[in-house]
């Protein structure tokens, strides 16, 4: 199968950029003939480079119709002619702004298009362009009922929440802590809380930099905060304004890495604030490596957080509430030390890769058929 997929950045800038990265390697892995376009290049292209049939730059694919239509359409014509120029049998698209380059690409080559919705965006042409798409795949029941209320058909879509591969992201014990620690000039003996991914408003760093700061932690606890902000209108300006609101001391700030395991094994706890979210992959991931997750009870968070793990979800946008959360969990090491293995098996039993990859396969091969 020939599938044209997009992707806004070569590089693990978000859980969506990492997920198409990952998927895509899987496909290919899979004999599927992968075709990439890409917006803003980064660090995984030699990658795409080494599985992908061909990885493209091209200067937009997203857009809102609105008076601009004519602009728009001139923008993303460039994608179009690339896709159709690559005859895939599948055009998938991970966002569904992608929609009007995906129709336009699958009506010129008559290729069925399946839309990965990763998130909820207010569109005011939801049943036009729906309407030219074979399967939505949703990422959560939370994300999908949003799109049912703007106006997708209940059949033309399903749910297949995000996987981790518990290969890559093994549980890592002790001796892995010290290890990730030293490599990041951590102290060895602290309690550590991680929060990475992107540093956008609606990740509410706010909350957890006050939560954090109520934290009845010790001198010697660490926050380590990974990344930067991807989608905010002035990215330096809020990211000096998260700076001034962080606690004077023990807040260490680290660029975003292609490979977050050193990060994760250093920590004893990763911290989901979200005030808006859809099924963050930092959650799954961190307990797939054996740390609790505390985080908001927003979107499709209590999917992944479900029957013991209830307890570790906290109302978005309450930072006592977060620090209650975070103290109660200081010590858990040593008081709940089955901990670890329980998050890692709760991953494997229901956030498995390879589930995942199974479904959306099927989705992809499926609509191609009946093209």
């Amino acid at each position: 199968m020939n599938i044209l997929t997009n992707v806004t950045a070569l590089a693990p800038s978000g859980g969506l950029e990492t997920f198409a990265f990952e998927m895509s390697h899987e496909l290919a892995r899979r004999g599927h003939a992968i075709d990439v376009l890409y917006r803003d290049d980064g660090a995984l292209r030699p990658e795409y480079l080494s599985f992908c049939r061909s990885v493209r730059q091209v200067r937009e694919f997203d857009m809102f119709v609105s008076k601009r239509l004519a602009p728009d359409l001139v923008t993303i014509a460039p994608a179009v002619r690339a896709g159709v120029q690559v005859r895939p049998g599948v055009v998938y698209a991970q966002r569904f702004q992608s929609l009007v380059w995906a129709t336009l690409t699958g009506g010129l080559t008559r290729s069925p298009i399946v839309c990965h919705l990763h998130g909820f965006a207010r569109h005011h042409l939801v049943r036009q362009l729906a309407s030219r798409v074979r399967r939505f795949i949703a990422v959560s029941h939370s994300v999908r009922d949003r799109w049912l209320e703007a106006g997708i058909a209940p059949d033309s879509i399903e749910v297949v929440h995000n996987g981790v591969d518990t290969v890559r992201y093994a549980a890592g014990d002790l001796h892995d802590r010290g290890r990730a620690r030293r490599g990041l000039d951590l102290p060895e003996d602290a309690f550590v809380g991680l929060f990475y991914g992107r540093l956008d408003p609606e990740k509410g760093l706010e909350v957890l930099l006050e939560a954090w700061r109520q934290a009845d932690l010790g001198v010697s606890a660490q926050l380590v905060i990974m990344g930067k902000p991807v989608n905010h209108p002035r990215p330096d300006e809020y990211l000096a304004e998260l700076h001034k609101a962080a606690p004077r001391s023990g807040c260490r700030w680290l660029p975003m890495q292609t490979d977050v395991l050193p990060a994760l094994y250093a920590s004893d706890l990763v911290i989901v604030p979200s005030v808006a979210d859809a099924f963050p992959r930092a959650v799954p991931e961190a307990m797939a490596t054996g740390r609790p997750v505390v985080a908001s009870a927003v979107g499709g968070i209590p999917e992944i957080l479900t029957g013991p793990f209830e307890r570790f979800l906290f109302e978005p946008g309450h930072a006592t509430a977060l620090a209650r959360q975070i103290t109660s969990l200081r010590g858990w090491r040593d008081t709940e030390p089955e901990l670890a293995d329980l998050c890692a098996d709760h991953v494997r039993r229901h956030f498995s890769f390879a589930a995942m990859a199974d479904r959306i396969e099927r989705v992809l091969l499926e609509a191609a058929e009946r093209k």
